[in-house]
């Protein structure tokens, strides 16, 4: 069983969801076309660091990153980013560091390049004007007639829109599924 633990670095916020024990400073530079805070992540590990480094390849490949071994344990990734309506890449530097009872992976987050996906905005539209619709008949009866495409429309965009929306990929889950794949492997 491997252990992990999180380690603050800078003044540190928790991050949320499934991302587990891994710590978020505010200790790094962010360019490109996101508004987000600077990331930094860091988890220990008891395995050494070799085991990691691959470990960290590997769900690389299984995330679709494209991984760049830069030598003496770091990495560099670009890995895919989905937040909600946005798309895009995250540009991000792994260290690997030996510790006294294992590793410490640490995962900067050096630029992000998300773009809104415009079919699901242009969905997420059409949902509105639907509930616009749906909304304003009883002050405008003219567009009773209007009702029945309405619920259409926003049913629709809720489809459509809604599944695209539940897999948050981050750079933070990048790390909680690192220690997944460790904790699994034999």
């Amino acid at each position: 069983m491997h252990t992990t633990s999180a380690k603050p670095i800078g003044p540190a916020q928790a991050s949320g969801g499934s991302d587990r024990n891994i710590s978020r400073g505010e200790n790094a530079r962010v360019t490109g076309a996101s508004e987000a805070a600077p990331e930094r992540y860091q988890v220990v590990l008891s395995v050494p660091p070799e085991r990691a480094l691959k470990a960290a390849a590997a769900v690389a490949e299984l995330w679709g990153a494209e991984w760049t071994d830069l030598g003496s344990g770091n990495a560099q990734l670009l890995l895919p980013q989905e937040a909600g309506l946005r798309r895009g890449l995250a540009r991000c530097r792994l260290r690997v560091d030996a510790a006294a009872e294992g590793c410490e992976v640490e995962l900067l987050v050096v630029e992000y390049c998300l773009q809104i996906h415009a079919p699901l905005a242009g969905a997420a539209a059409m949902g509105a004007l639907g509930t616009g619709v749906m909304v304003l008949w009883p002050f405008f009866p003219a567009l009773i007639a209007l009702l029945p495409i309405g619920l259409l429309m926003t049913l629709g965009a809720w489809f459509l829109v809604g599944p695209a929306r539940a897999p948050l990929q981050r750079p933070a889950s990048f790390l909680g599924r690192l220690v997944e794949e460790l904790e699994t492997a034999p």
